[in-house]
């Protein structure tokens, strides 16, 4: 079935917006890490590699979406869990920084499109602070299930809306926030089900604490 305009318009909108995030991220790339430690005071790594600790039990093969620099998994290594990775980001830039021994592959890639990993391949997937450069999160559900095994989990973050909508949160921003019904919704849309949720003070913009909810999402 072709799409519909709706569709066809948040494809574009989306589009428009990758290629401005793939351009900032390859600017800011050698400089990002730092800066998330130093000017935005993130520990949400610390945070994941905790939760992340009785899961790495019985799932051990993680596809990690907009993995950056890899924050991610150095805590998951400083944490004592030994996980594979597979680090995937739109900017290949941001590949290069990596520097960590569970990445044992990176792959540039657009979350929002088909992915080209066999079916089941993954024990679970993370996406830490993707969704806030995301139009729709059902684009990235619908591209990460076929991936997952069942019985596989989904970890990761979206800013919630202080209202019913979609929102930009600041002019010229790329920020995105996404009311959370939405979000349940679209999981459970997708073929996820929701586990944990946690909100989260998770970094520093400007003057105030940016929110994140953290979910855990199990694939039956």
């Amino acid at each position: 079935m072709p799409p519909s305009e709706s569709e066809k318009q948040i494809q574009e909108a989306q589009s428009h917006l990758g290629t401005i995030i793939r351009d900032l991220y390859n600017q800011m790339a050698t400089t990002y890490e730092d800066h998330l430690r130093d000017d935005c005071q993130y520990t949400l790594p610390a945070t994941v590699a905790k939760l992340l600790a009785p899961i790495a039990k019985t799932h051990t093969n993680f596809l990690e979406l907009a993995v950056g620099p890899g924050n991610i998994g150095k805590a998951i290594a400083e944490a004592g869990i030994d996980l594979r990775l597979t680090g995937a980001d739109f900017s290949e830039n941001m590949l290069r920084m990596i520097d960590c021994p569970l990445y044992h592959s990176r792959i540039q890639l657009d979350a929002t499109h088909p992915m080209p990993f066999e079916d089941n391949t993954f024990d679970g997937a993370l996406f830490i602070l993707l969704m806030e450069h995301i139009t729709d999160p059902l684009l990235v559900f619908q591209q990460v299930y076929p991936v997952i095994r069942r019985g596989g989990l989904l970890l990761f973050t979206f800013m919630p809306s202080q209202s019913e909508n979609v929102e930009m949160l600041e002019h010229e921003s790329t920020l995105i926030s996404h009311p959370r019904e939405m979000v349940h919704r679209e999981l459970a849309s997708a073929g996820f089900t929701l586990l944990k949720e946690y909100p989260l003070d998770t970094y520093i913009h400007g003057d105030e604490w940016r929110v994140h909810n953290l979910i855990l999402a199990l694939k039956e």
